[in-house]
C-alpha cells in the first residue's frame, strides 16, 4: 500500500514539474522574441532593421503618416 502511495506522489510531482518547465520555456521564448538587446553584451536577438523599400524592388507604394494629437 505504501509503495502505491509513493508512486502516486512521484507521478504527481513529476507532472507538476513538467507543467512548470513547459510554462517557463514558453515564457522565456516569448520574452526573448519581444525584447531586443540594446548593446552587444546582453543576450537576445538584435532589433530587426528594414533597410530596403518596395521601390528598391521596382514596386509601387504609397506611405502616409497617421495624424495624431491634432489641435
Amino acid at each position: 500500500m505504501k509503495a502505491t502511495i509513493f508512486k502516486t506522489k512521484i507521478v504527481w510531482i513529476t507532472g507538476i514539474f513538467a507543467i512548470f518547465a513547459i510554462n517557463c520555456m514558453g515564457y522565456l521564448s516569448a520574452y526573448f522574441l519581444t525584447n531586443y538587446r540594446q548593446t552587444d553584451k546582453q543576450f537576445g536577438y538584435p532589433r530587426p532593421v528594414n533597410k530596403q523599400t518596395p521601390k528598391d524592388f521596382q514596386l509601387q507604394y504609397i506611405s502616409d503618416r497617421l495624424k495624431t494629437n491634432q489641435q
